[in-house]
């Protein structure tokens, strides 16, 4: 079962550091870049958030895909993103995940701690605010 449907990036659009945060990137989709060919530099991809919780000892599998999407998929998100629209390219790409000693890859996630089921959800009563005291 996914937990996110898609993150998307263009390679040559900037992360713009002054706006992003830990886990929420910012990238500038006014500016385009030029992508070397098989230069090894760190691409920053905000996957959207899910409410699933994982719970411990459970494995996660992620997958990574490069073009437009399917004639099946073109009335549907599926391959958009709200500003950028369809991810404009047909071409498929490849990449190499670099993981070594120089080259860490990494995937960063909350960690939420531990709440007893109980407290999970709350009845509608407990969390009303009376607006005319």
């Amino acid at each position: 079962m996914p937990l996110s449907r898609y993150g998307a990036l263009k390679a040559s659009h900037p992360v713009d550091e002054e706006k992003s945060r830990i886990g929420e990137p910012v990238h500038d989709h006014t500016v385009s870049l030029p992508v070397a060919r098989c230069e090894i530099k760190e691409y920053v991809i905000e996957i959207n958030p899910t409410a699933m919780v994982v719970p411990a000892g459970h494995m996660l599998e992620l997958e990574i895909t490069s073009q437009n999407p399917n004639e099946c998929h073109k009335h549907s998100w599926t391959g958009k993103v709200g500003n950028m629209g369809v991810i404009p390219s047909n071409t498929t790409t490849g990449y190499k995940i670099y993981r070594d000693k120089n080259h860490p890859s990494y995937i960063l996630m909350p960690e939420i701690p531990y709440t007893p089921a109980e407290l999970w959800v709350q009845p509608i009563e407990d969390v009303l605010i009376d607006f005319q005291e």
